[in-house]
């Protein structure tokens, strides 16, 4: 309380009452109670925070584990908001941070991210006592993986006259990495065949061999992009009897 009138300030008149003046409005009274008042609220502005994001590595091949560490940090206050992580502005993964007083971290193991430079940034929904926030971004760099392709044919890549030959491949991603996808092309003397990888293999029955002699094979994996860096053509060949 910060005065009690029962006059006007400006020209003396009487409330027939009293006016009780606060810090944070006022009210008048008179005998048959309170007639008006006017009150402002104050609310306590939430505690800014500062965040950082810090990968596990700057650089990396296609598949390999990288976990990227957000950091909440306030001056007061509790930073128990959602934490997001997103890869030039795509969200990757959600998580709630673990908070110890006034700081909170989030840990996050980044999935397969495509072949070039990716920025990425996190941001922390607000809480009762701080303020929402976003990090500055950090620079993460992804190569094409290497791939090995294996190729299986007649046996000893021998073949009777008149038969079909059958050839299966099979393409094998980095040491953790997803399965390769992508196209294989098979070319089997003048004939040729591209079919789509599943699940890290095809297999192409080719036409059949009339001719005795030799019958060149040559098989190319054509990587989804940005993914496994091009191998070598695989070559091998048939001898027909």
């Amino acid at each position: 309380m910060t005065a009690v009138l029962n006059r006007a300030p400006g020209n003396q008149a009487g409330f027939g009452g009293i006016k009780v003046t606060t810090e944070n409005g006022w009210f008048a009274v008179r005998p048959s109670g309170i007639i008006s008042s006017s009150f402002m609220v104050s609310r306590r502005a939430k505690a800014p925070a500062t965040m950082r994001v810090k990968l596990s590595r700057s650089a990396a091949r296609y598949g390999a584990k990288v976990r990227a560490t957000v950091t909440v940090q306030v001056p007061a206050g509790t930073p128990s908001g959602t934490v997001t992580l997103r890869a030039g502005g795509k969200k990757v993964a959600t998580a709630r941070p673990q908070v110890s007083g006034t700081r909170a971290t989030a840990t996050f193991a980044l999935p397969a991210l495509k072949a070039g430079t990716h920025h990425l940034t996190a941001t922390a929904a607000a809480s009762s006592t701080v303020a929402a926030s976003t990090s500055p971004s950090s620079t993460l760099k992804i190569t094409r993986a290497k791939a090995k392709v294996k190729v299986k044919g007649p046996r000893k890549w021998r073949l009777a006259k008149g038969k079909r030959p059958t050839v299966t491949v099979t393409v094998k991603g980095a040491k953790g990495a997803p399965t390769p996808r992508g196209k294989v092309v098979v070319k089997i003397g003048s004939k040729k065949f591209t079919k789509t990888l599943t699940k890290g293999k095809v297999k192409v029955r080719g036409p059949r061999l009339k001719k005795r002699g030799t019958v060149k094979v040559s098989v190319t994996y054509r990587p989804a992009a940005k993914t496994y860096a091009k191998p070598p053509t695989v070559k091998a060949k048939i001898q027909v009897r």
